[in-house]
């Protein structure tokens, strides 16, 4: 098996719902930031053996949302495209499926995105009702189960387990303001940042045009009330972002030979299904596995990275972790640059945000780095990346 590694990450700037970006559909984010990716890693197109794309909440015209931005970013006809969906998790499935080709010698070079719109979010509507029926069509609901007593949202989700895990409001308002102010102070220290590619919105007849350089934090009230009598608020739950970003992933012998200094190695991928109607500690189970697959323990990790849909989702899946170990977690080590609390709930994005961070706080200190993602539905994803 060859080793792997993360050489760079890009990425637009993130946005909230109704920003800058809502003109633009999740191909066409993806498409912009593809190009720009390939222009900051120093690539040539003809060099990028596959490029993965990922969206949680699909594309508003692309049927085929991988091939679709290949195209769009004028790569080579014989650039394979693969486009992988696992919800909240699917750049972080992503990655571990484009590390595992490069581990197995059937790739050298893979981008490996992720894209959302909440603005352009499509509907779909079905097409097997009778004309004559004379019923009109409407938007479907999506569901993430077929079975309606585990058919829940991430709110419903959130104050489920926060009730079976014993977790109140107050510690789920601790952890939002912890995300957002570690954000903040890893911003305002260089920490995060130098990874984003300017957004130019052109000018029109009734506006100037708007450079967006930083992400533009939506605000939050941690003092609102519960949005449907639990724990959840608009405060202690992520707020809605859109962009998109991409990974470098090589092979080590390839990145050595075009003089690419790698960020980390990866070590190890791993996902598994739970309850759907749990599915906010997936994470703990997929980080137990990806552990249990590489050989290492809760104590030889220095960072962990958790993509915070919810402030109960984030304590839940350390309590359980926990519980399942025999092990009490370190709070400190956890999301230590802040997390989608902060910077928002991104869909597909998350594992490249993710993985920032991760390298950025294992410049500081530690060897081993967990990122973890649930996906609706029950299904937990992990990847493990060790400093180099």
């Amino acid at each position: 098996m060859r080793e792997v590694v993360l050489v760079n990450i890009s990425r637009t700037p993130l946005c909230p719902i109704g920003g800058a970006l809502r003109e633009k559909t999740a191909a066409q984010l993806g498409i912009l930031a593809l190009k720009d990716a390939v222009e900051k890693f120093g690539l040539k197109k003809e060099d990028v053996n596959t490029i993965f794309a990922s969206s949680a909440n699909h594309d508003l015209r692309a049927a085929n949302l991988g091939r679709y931005i290949t195209l769009g970013g004028d790569f080579p006809m014989s650039t394979s495209s693969v486009t992988v969906e696992m919800m909240e998790g699917s750049t972080l499935a992503a990655m571990n499926h484009a590390a595992s080709k490069i581990a197995l010698g059937l790739d050298d070079i893979c981008l490996v995105g992720g894209m959302d719109s909440w603005s352009q979010k499509p509907a779909f509507m079905a097409t097997d009702i009778e004309p004559y029926q004379m019923i009109q069509p409407a938007a479907l609901i999506m569901r993430n189960t077929p079975y309606d007593d585990e058919d829940m949202d991430h709110i419903a989700v959130s104050d489920r387990i926060a009730k079976i895990w014993g977790v109140s409001r107050a510690e789920c308002d601790e952890v939002a303001a912890k995300s957002r102010e570690d954000y903040a102070k890893a911003v305002a220290n260089g920490l995060i940042g130098d990874e984003i590619v300017p957004f130019v919105v052109p000018a029109t007849r009734k506006t100037p045009e708007i450079t967006v350089a930083e992400d533009v934090l939506a605000k939050a009230d941690l003092a609102g009330d519960s949005l449907r009598g639990g724990v959840c608020t608009a405060g202690n739950v992520a707020h809605y972002a859109e962009g998109a970003a991409y990974m470098l992933l090589m092979s080590a012998e390839k990145a050595k030979a075009m003089g690419m200094k790698p960020l980390a190695r990866w070590v190890v991928g791993a996902d598994v299904g739970c309850e759907p109607n749990v599915t906010g500690v997936a994470a703990a189970y997929s980080n137990l596995k990806a552990l249990k697959m590489a050989g290492l323990s809760i104590q030889d990790i220095s960072v962990w990275e958790n993509n915070q849909i919810t402030a109960a989702y984030d304590i839940c899946t350390r309590k359980e972790m926990a519980r399942k170990a025999y092990t009490p977690m370190k709070n400190a080590r956890w999301n230590g640059l802040g997390g989608a609390l902060a910077y928002g709930q991104s869909g597909a994005l998350a594992g490249v945000l993710m993985a920032n961070t991760a390298v950025r706080a294992l410049e500081k200190a530690g060897q081993y780095a967990v990122l973890s993602s649930c996906c609706s539905g029950g299904v937990g994803v992990t990847t493990i990346l060790e400093k180099l």
